[in-house]
């Protein structure tokens, strides 16, 4: 069979828990490039990496985010960096 588009991912989330998505975090490191804020952020012990439309954030601001697509192995050649897994975000809350 053809698809006409398929998308290959990690994990499904029922609609009935996207209210629960809502993620907190605490700002460690930023940067901006090609349209894009990178932002590293401490959740819970853990650190990850988000990308969102650019905002202006400042180290141990504390902020929020809906889950977002995970990609891993990420190149950016704006930055000349590959991120092991970044999460794309529409958006970041202070």
């Amino acid at each position: 069979r053809t698809f006409k588009q398929i998308m290959f991912v990690d994990r499904v989330i029922p609609l009935s828990s996207l209210a629960s998505s809502s993620h907190k975090g605490i700002v460690i490191e930023t940067m901006d490039s090609a349209g894009y804020s990178y932002i590293h952020v401490e959740e819970k012990g853990k650190k990850i990496w988000l990308a969102s439309p650019p905002i202006s954030l400042k180290l141990g601001q504390s902020i929020s985010w809906n889950s977002g697509a995970a990609m891993r192995n990420f190149a950016s050649k704006s930055l000349k960096r590959t991120f092991d897994e970044i999460f794309f975000v529409s958006g970041v809350q202070k």
